[in-house]
């Protein structure tokens, strides 16, 4: 495998996006209380590719919305029982992650995709 990861530097292929991420947790009665952190990432995104499309439209009971593959020298979140899914606002419009491949341990990088939930209005 090729480290590409210096690639992910360079403004030639990376954009700026913002990340919101959303910590859970709960209070005494068992009520959940959520915490949202946002800031700026830098990440390379891209066309998700028919493939892409195909497993995603698999587990989301065949509906798909626009859907893209982000690149990241972190990992992102597609949600677990205390941080919710990450969201991506990308050209004024929200993404939410929905499946991570984590390529950390052979090249520092991360790749994820995201589908579009709606305008960041």
């Amino acid at each position: 495998m090729l480290d590409l990861s210096f690639l992910m530097d360079d403004p030639d292929f990376c954009s700026t996006c913002t990340l919101r991420s959303m910590k859970i947790t709960g209070n005494d009665h068992g009520r959940p209380i959520y915490e949202q952190s946002e800031k700026e990432i830098v990440a390379v995104v891209q066309p998700a590719t028919a493939e892409d499309m195909q497993r995603i439209a698999e587990t989301a009971g065949g509906v798909t919305t626009e859907t893209l593959a982000i690149y990241t020298q972190f990992k992102l979140c597609a949600g677990t029982p205390t941080q919710g899914a990450d969201i991506v606002v990308f050209e004024g419009q929200l993404y939410e992650v929905c499946q991570v491949e984590d390529f950390m341990p052979n090249g520092s990088y991360c790749r994820s995709l995201m589908r579009r939930v709606s305008d960041d209005n």
